[in-house]
């Protein structure tokens, strides 16, 4: 049911989101500020995602234009509070998107698996935007980029059969 990945590009969540995508052959894209700026600076890898650049060099614009342009988000998070996620809900609420999220705290079990493949099939979710935490290091934005991508790799694989 999956057709495309998107995200905004950002270490962490956003990459692991687009690595998942890439790993089960799915069409990746989305937008990330003008200048492919992340937290690690200027990441033009992210273009062989086909993510584009938004045409503003912040945040906030793109993270509207992924949840516009998406069926719907999921957003992967040990704190739920900092900007960015307040933002990506915002985001949701303005465009009346659905949303499901992942507490980054808990094991991710089979439960929340199936928990997210059942949301994906009643909102009929085709585009997903992957948002969620970047990390304030780099073993922490390894740390969620790998859950991400095996919490998503296991959800398409189990929506392919």
């Amino acid at each position: 049911m999956i057709k495309k990945i998107v995200s905004g590009g950002q270490r962490g969540a956003d990459q692991g989101g687009l690595d998942a995508g890439y790993c089960c052959d799915i069409e990746t894209g989305g937008w990330a500020p003008k200048g492919y700026l992340t937290l690690d600076g200027y990441t033009p890898n992210l273009s062989l995602f086909s993510v584009k650049e938004h045409n503003s060099p912040y945040y906030v614009p793109r993270t509207f234009a992924n949840v516009k342009d998406s069926d719907g988000t999921i957003r992967f998070a040990y704190d739920f509070n900092t900007k960015g996620e307040l933002c990506t809900l915002k985001a949701i609420n303005q465009y009346k998107k659905p949303y499901f999220d992942v507490d980054l705290n808990k094991e991710i079990t089979n439960e929340i698996i199936n928990d997210i493949i059942d949301w994906i099939r009643v909102n009929k979710i085709e585009i997903l935007n992957v948002a969620g935490n970047a990390g304030n290091t780099k073993d922490k934005s390894l740390d969620i980029h790998f859950k991400v991508r095996d919490c998503l790799i296991k959800v398409l694989k189990r929506l392919s059969v």
